[in-house]
């Protein structure tokens, strides 16, 4: 599995990139399961539903905030100030940090609106 990450380097551009999770054994995540993995944990602060109207274009723009989001709906494109372009679609996700600069440019592929899981996460 691997997870798309947009971010922000000291000259202000912005990069995607993807990254795999790393995991650990857990024992008794829930009583009475066998051992499962499970990544790093992030504190988060508000879950919400975004939804992008078909046709829904969002020029240069940086993040309001550290969130990763989940596709649960449609499918959509995006662009890095460096020129790196990755496309989402359902069940793909993310992280986006890149919450200073130029940003990234985001769009909605096709004629279905996009549906996006948004978890903002603490500072």
């Amino acid at each position: 599995m691997r997870y798309l990450r947009i971010w922000t380097s000291d000259n202000g551009e912005s990069h995607i990139e993807d990254l795999v999770p790393s995991y650990r054994d857990i024992e008794n995540y829930a009583v009475g399961v066998p051992t499962v993995a499970i990544s790093e944990s992030l504190k988060a602060d508000v879950v919400h539903f975004v939804k992008f109207p078909s046709g829904w274009v969002g020029d240069w723009h940086p993040t309001p905030t550290r969130q990763k989001f989940i596709v649960v709906k449609g499918r959509l494109g995006g662009l890095a100030s460096d020129g790196a372009e990755t496309l989402v679609e359902v069940g793909d996700c993310g992280l986006l940090e890149d919450t200073h600069g130029k940003g990234h440019k985001s769009w909605v592929i096709g004629d279905e609106d996009a549906v996006v899981v948004m978890v903002t996460l603490q500072k």
